[in-house]
């Protein structure tokens, strides 16, 4: 799939290395994502954590490491060392959207929806947000509309809400 999204005005696709791509990351090191993304979601999995600061160490400007350590103690409940790995994520790489998505989910976990647009954007058009980019993975526009389906409840703006959620739905 990577076509171009009539309402949204992007391409939409599934292949697993765009945002690799995107950032230089090393294939050797793109190739791991997958089994690790695995592991972050096995709260079992305490070892996890030890792993992605080594990786972090060794590859310190792929933005995807921090996240996934970020999503990772979430997952095991220590949500402040999530807040500050994913705020050390978005200072160090302001351009990833995932980082942008976290700290969104933030302020809606804190229900401080009022700091959402300033964060994904007054329209919180995911084009809008990356006007040099026209290809988004498909999880990045289902995390981002995923938000926004978080911050229209939270304003009582139902009907929007249902709208991203049938697109989100859709796609």
């Amino acid at each position: 799939m990577n076509k171009k999204h009539p309402v949204l005005g992007i391409y939409i696709t599934e292949e697993p290395s765009l945002t690799a791509n995107l950032y230089g990351i090393d294939p050797k090191l793109a190739k791991q994502f997958e089994p690790l993304r695995k592991k972050i979601y096995n709260p079992e999995n305490k070892k996890i954590l030890d792993e992605l600061i080594l990786l972090i160490e060794k590859y310190p400007d792929a933005p995807m490491l921090k996240n996934y350590l970020s999503v990772a103690y979430s997952k095991r409940g220590m949500n402040e060392k999530a807040y500050e790995v994913n705020n050390l994520l978005v200072a160090q790489h302001p351009g990833y959207l995932f980082g942008k998505l976290n700290l969104a989910n933030q302020c809606a976990d804190d229900e401080k929806y009022e700091l959402i647009p300033e964060i994904l954007g007054e329209d919180m058009d995911i084009k809008s947000l990356f006007p040099d980019r026209d290809t988004f993975h498909v999880g990045e526009v289902t995390a981002f509309l995923k938000i926004q389906v978080r911050y229209y409840i939270g304003i009582d703006d139902l009907e929007n809400a249902e709208k991203k959620l049938a697109l989100m739905k859709e796609i």
